[in-house]
């Protein structure tokens, strides 16, 4: 049976070369000595040295027991005897920190490699400075297995126990536990999630009602000035137009002249006021629609007055450009008769207003911190949820209305 673990002993497995030294300090064979001894002097793994040399021990002293005769020696060595028996049962009842976690052996590792190794310690360390040891650990088990001599890097083990916890060895050990490692993680997403969370919700507690009334005024002040330029652009190059005659008829001269006539600055001006209040309004709707969404289906945290905040912000920087873009397609159609420019116009046009939509998404995002993904979702259900209660709200009044209607028709006597 000895040969058993003797054959054993020379196994890769540092747990496999556990369980023969365990195996062969208890045989009582003095066959087994030598074979402990050169694990003692040549096993790559420390801890398994240390096995060797009590299980040697405790055979030397258990075969001393038995052979000897003298009380008091027999005592003194069933004492020592005792102690190593009940330390070799330890190790084989309870699995050593190099077994459980299969300690990686020191080994020949190319240059190339010791780098890449030092280089994830240096990660793991700036992942824990940002509160991440999530991935300071996985940084730190990825430089392990590149070089696992690295475990006796004095830098690495102290990087090691400011992540984990713990110092030296048991540092190590954990890093090396799979299990252990995996939920250390989990709660380090749970930690981060609650931090960032908190944080998010710090930020937008700061938003108040007056920011919201500020970012209005500013939104309407923009759409009426906005309206007024545009029609007095208009106005002009319609009258510049019709000046020309010899690009119109008299009659249409004369038809273009009574229309301008009749646009004052003060018409625009509530034309304007009307528009920017309606604006205001749908806005309004948008954002109680989208916290609504964001925080009832996809579990947002954020408050709806930092929600409008931003949204009233985001078109308050680009009403302008959209105002700009359509007042020189109206100068450049109708004063430099240059449609296919006004197109192009358009086109441009186009294209920054789904770029607001993408920005209202990425908005939204951030504003409930969670996902890009959600912020989108979020704008569509929102939207959707709007476009069923106008739907809804049409549906019953138009039914009311035709219910007035033909209710009005059959009172109404036919002859």
């Amino acid at each position: 049976m000895i040969e058993v673990y003797l054959q054993q002993l020379k196994s890769k497995d540092a747990a496999r070369r556990r369980e023969a030294i365990v195996a062969l300090g208890k045989s009582n064979d003095p066959a087994a000595l030598q074979p402990l001894a050169d694990i003692y002097r040549n096993d790559p793994d420390p801890a398994l040295r240390d096995l060797a040399l009590k299980a040697g021990r405790y055979l030397r002293q258990h075969m001393s027991q038995a052979g000897g005769s003298a009380g008091a020696l027999a005592a003194a060595s069933s004492t020592a005897s005792n102690r190593l028996k009940e330390e070799l049962s330890h190790y084989e009842t309870e699995q050593p920190a190099a077994a459980r976690h299969h300690l990686p052996q020191r080994r020949a590792v190319p240059p190339a490699d010791v780098t890449r190794s030092k280089s994830y310690v240096d990660e793991a360390l700036s992942h824990n400075m940002d509160g991440d040891n999530g991935r300071a650990l996985k940084a730190l088990r990825k430089a392990l297995e590149l070089n696992p001599n690295i475990m006796d890097d004095a830098f690495f083990v102290s990087v090691a126990g400011a992540v984990t916890g713990d110092s030296g060895q048991a540092a190590i050990d954990f890093i090396l536990d799979q299990q252990q490692a995996k939920e250390f993680v989990k709660e380090s997403k749970r930690q981060q999630k609650s931090v960032e969370t908190a944080r998010h919700l710090e930020t937008a507690e700061k938003s108040h009602w007056s920011g919201v009334v500020l970012e209005l005024v500013i939104f309407m002040l923009i759409n009426v000035l906005g309206t007024v330029i545009t029609f007095v652009i208009f106005t002009e190059s319609i009258s510049n137009l019709s000046a020309d005659s010899g690009m119109l008829a008299p009659q249409q001269t004369s038809e273009l002249q009574s229309m301008v006539s009749s646009v004052t600055i003060m018409s625009s001006v509530i034309v304007g006021v009307v528009s920017a209040i309606g604006s205001a309004v749908s806005l309004f709707i948008q954002g109680t629609a989208i916290h609504l969404v964001a925080t009832m289906i996809f579990q947002g945290k954020g408050t709806m007055r930092y929600m409008l905040d931003r949204l009233f912000g985001l078109y308050n920087k680009q009403l302008p450009i959209l105002y700009a873009l359509g007042i020189a397609s109206v100068w450049i159609t109708f004063a430099a008769g240059s449609p296919i420019f006004s197109g192009l116009l358009g086109f441009i046009t186009a294209i920054i207003g789904l770029r607001i939509l993408f920005k209202a998404s990425s908005l939204t995002s951030e504003a409930y911190n969670f996902s890009s993904g959600s912020g989108c979702l979020t704008n569509v259900f929102a939207l959707g949820l709007l476009w069923l209660i106008t739907a809804v709200i049409g549906f019953v009044f138009g039914n009311v209305l035709f219910g007035a209607f033909f209710s009005g028709m059959s009172n109404f006597p036919l002859s």
